[in-house]
């Protein structure tokens, strides 16, 4: 009897959390494409993305911009700023670019003096570096680390409070925070940045629990395998969508949910990895990342030959 018993409890669990995800799936993916999603430009005239100039910064910003946002792009080279700011000229909408090294810790008085008289609805925490290479943690130096620790943790408690306040005073606004795969499991050889984006995610979490009843909303999206130059993969559709695919669903859920992954294949295989025991999962990301360390080294090796 007692078997029964807790049979049915389990398929009861599994009956809750398989109807959670599929609601979720619906008000992500499917509803936004029939009008359902927010307004963004209710939230405000501007949106501000960091690490604008590449990969999903930029394409998140092209696609804030034809839903009629201004931008302030901000980055590190000059050269791409004034490139992506020319070619977003076509889209109808005004294009600011700010100049910055998110690898120091000084310097982010420049950024709030340019920022404080701009009507903010948008903050996209994007601008991030990962290893080169996975790798053992005592074989990086001390000054990357730094720099790794300054770019993706240190930016995002800085460019959240220079906005946060204006958001508040207004009571509207979002800030979405742009987290990774590596930041939902432990991920050997890539030690550091994987802590970091546990940061982003607890950060993001907790600050819309803090000020979602003030009207400002704080959102993590968790990308699994884009197409970018970074990442050298290339787009199949499904899976691994390119960088436009997955920054248009993004975008088109924006504030709609705490926490997403940001694109509908990649919501499904969470959820599977979610029910797997976490021994397992813990197990395979080792097994996959020495491997590519491997990998890597092998490569350096016929170089050398």
């Amino acid at each position: 009897m007692i078997w029964k018993v807790l049979g049915s409890l389990l398929l009861l669990k599994y009956g809750i959390t398989l109807s959670q995800f599929l609601w979720l799936m619906c008000r992500l993916y499917v509803f936004p494409k029939w009008g359902f999603k927010i307004d963004l430009k209710k939230l405000g005239k501007w949106a501000v993305i960091t690490g604008a100039t590449d990969g999903i910064g930029k394409a998140i910003a092209k696609q804030l911009a034809k839903r009629g946002l201004n931008l302030v792009l901000i980055s590190r080279s000059e050269e791409k700023l004034k490139s992506t700011a020319k070619e977003f000229e076509s889209l109808g909408v005004e294009v600011k670019t700010v100049q910055f090294d998110f690898s120091k810790t000084e310097g982010y008085d420049k950024i709030q003096k340019i920022l404080v008289n701009y009507d903010i609805g948008v903050l996209v925490n994007n601008v991030g570096i990962s290893y080169d290479h996975p790798d053992y943690y005592l074989q990086n130096s001390d000054d990357f680390y730094e720099s790794l620790v300054n770019i993706n943790v240190l930016s995002l408690l800085k460019m959240t409070k220079i906005v946060l306040e204006g958001m508040v005073s207004r009571k509207r606004g979002l800030i979405v925070h742009v987290s990774s795969l590596s930041g939902l499991s432990p991920t050997p050889f890539l030690t550091v940045y994987s802590a970091s984006k546990v940061m982003v995610n607890f950060f993001g979490q907790a600050l819309d629990a803090e000020y979602k009843n003030q009207g400002v909303s704080s959102q993590v999206i968790t990308p699994f395998f884009v197409a970018t130059k970074l990442s050298k993969l290339r787009a199949n559709g499904l899976f691994i969508p390119s960088v436009e695919a997955y920054a248009a669903q993004t975008v088109n859920a924006m504030g709609l949910s705490t926490t997403m992954m940001g694109f509908w294949s990649h919501e499904i295989i969470n959820f599977v990895i979610s029910l797997l025991p976490q021994s397992i999962v813990n197990r395979e990301i080792f097994k996959s990342m020495n491997g590519l360390r491997k990998k890597w080294l092998s490569k350096q090796q016929e170089k050398r030959e």
